[in-house]
């Protein structure tokens, strides 16, 4: 066998089969392949191939498993089959590695006359390998990469991609199938929201999709997949043994996106104690460098609550403002609903919501990360402030004084809000407050929502204002 390598390190014969007395087993003996992704980028890949054994020990070699496998999660096993041990073969076949094995060891040495095209071929000697090959041809020492290598054999071990060998026993000659399963990094999901608002404001079509990214350096096809939602406890250890293609796979074009198709059935939910599974109801392919989009759920004529949310971010006693100065903002807008009862529960993910106009075309109200909610929880999302409803902050008596060990006093402010809109708007005010506080005269009822907060609700008439005037001692 002759293999030849260019001067740009381009391996012109990569191919190998399966090397003396190995049983190969390619991805297309597979009769199961299941895959559980976590949304940390983590995944546990369990599949089964069938293999013709004869009787006695052989070595089986399965074929395409992830670059990215942790060996320390490997586990087989086959009705009938003894398994004396498993090999992670994670030498590759490539120029480098090549270039490598042969160290101390003959190759030829190609040149092409570029005046009459004549090609000659030299023998050399491997000297060292180190920043590119130093070669001895003849009774010179010549260093950097020829136009071409010439080796006459390929090293033992070497194979195009990482594989696992197993070394197994079985009693009699026959066809047997073998459950592989491992973890491996560069598969993970995330999920997204698009939320369709009614144009009241009332009602939410919800559909969850999942984005599923395969950076693993494999081709998983026509997988069952379960994706889970949290993470469970794990135990840091090294990583798994690194190799040539590692570079090239980190160096790969981004991930290319899958726009889903019409929605099929939602997947199905399960727990696992502290983990919730969405079970896709129908197999999927994962290419390599793939992100692909996949329908998860949909939940129509969710009744909804709009609020409008003025949260200031700091207690009156501690910036004294000066003179007729004010502090201006708008408020939040607020989407909350309930997680169905008949959805055990949503994941985390981003929540894009969006409404109709007036000629029927969708328009983006606002985007913001729903926190995982379970069954009959409220859920709050934040569309972004309102342009139509603004507010102004004034303080109008400042009396805090610092006394031995305490900041006590007076003080006073306003909040003018003013109204654009053609309906009335109420706003909740949200107002952080020192660690001992008592309201002395509110021109609108306050509620002490937490030992450090008060809040108000104040109607705003439709293109009108309201102020809210408000007296209190403050104490640190």
């Amino acid at each position: 066998m002759r293999l030849m390598l260019s001067a740009a390190s381009t391996l012109l014969i990569l191919s190998a089969t399966a090397q003396a007395g190995e049983i190969s087993i390619p991805p297309e003996a597979r009769s199961k392949l299941s895959v559980s992704v976590y949304a940390s980028g983590n995944a546990l890949v369990r599949e089964r191939r069938q293999a013709q054994l004869p009787a006695g020990a052989s070595k089986v070699v399965f074929q395409e498993v992830s670059p990215l496998l942790n060996p320390t999660t490997a586990w087989l096993s086959g009705e009938g089959v003894g398994i004396d041990s498993i090999d992670f073969l994670f030498d590759t076949l490539t120029p480098q590695t090549l270039l490598n094995r042969s160290l101390g060891k003959n190759v030829g040495v190609v040149r092409t006359n570029p005046a009459t095209g004549a090609v000659t071929t030299e023998q050399a000697t491997v000297l060292s390998v180190k920043g590119g090959p130093v070669l001895k041809i003849g009774d010179r020492i010549e260093a950097g990469m020829p136009e071409k290598l010439v080796f006459s054999q390929l090293p033992e071990g070497l194979r195009p991609e990482p594989a696992i060998m197993a070394h197994v026993k079985a009693p009699q000659a026959g066809k047997y199938d073998l459950d592989f399963s491992y973890q491996t990094g560069g598969l993970g999901w995330k999920a997204v929201y698009t939320g369709i608002l009614a144009e009241k404001m009332d009602r939410l079509d919800l559909s969850g999709q999942a984005i599923l990214t395969n950076t693993s350096g494999v081709r998983f096809a026509e997988a069952r997949l379960s994706l889970l939602s949290g993470e469970p406890r794990r135990i840091a250890e090294r990583p798994a043994p690194q190799y040539e293609d590692m570079q090239a796979l980190e160096s790969a074009p981004a991930p290319r996106l899958m726009m889903a198709k019409a929605a099929p059935p939602q997947a199905a939910e399960e727990d696992f104690g502290t983990l919730r599974a969405f079970q896709l109801p129908y197999a999927v392919t994962l290419d390599v460098n793939q992100t692909k989009q996949v329908h998860l759920l949909k939940d129509e004529g969710l009744k909804t609550s709009r609020d409008y949310v003025l949260e200031y971010g700091f207690n009156p006693a501690s910036v004294r403002f000066q003179g007729a100065q004010a502090y201006e903002m708008r408020p939040e807008i607020t989407l909350g609903f309930d997680v169905p009862k008949e959805r055990n529960a949503l994941p985390a993910g981003v929540v894009r919501i969006y409404q109709k106009d007036k000629s029927g075309e969708l328009q983006l109200l606002g985007e913001d990360r729903l926190k995982a909610a379970v069954k009959g929880e409220a859920v709050k999302l934040s569309l972004g402030r309102a342009y139509d409803v603004s507010a102004k902050w004034r303080q109008t008596e400042y009396g805090m004084q610092s006394k031995p060990n305490v900041f006590e006093g007076d003080v006073a402010w306003e909040i003018e809000m003013q109204n654009a809109k053609a309906e009335e708007v109420a706003v909740r005010i949200v107002q952080p407050m020192t660690n001992q506080w008592s309201i002395i005269d509110s021109s609108h009822p306050h509620q002490k929502s937490s030992a450090h907060q008060a809040e108000w609700l104040v109607k705003i008439p439709a293109e009108g204002k309201a102020i809210l005037k408000v007296k209190a001692h403050l104490k640190n």
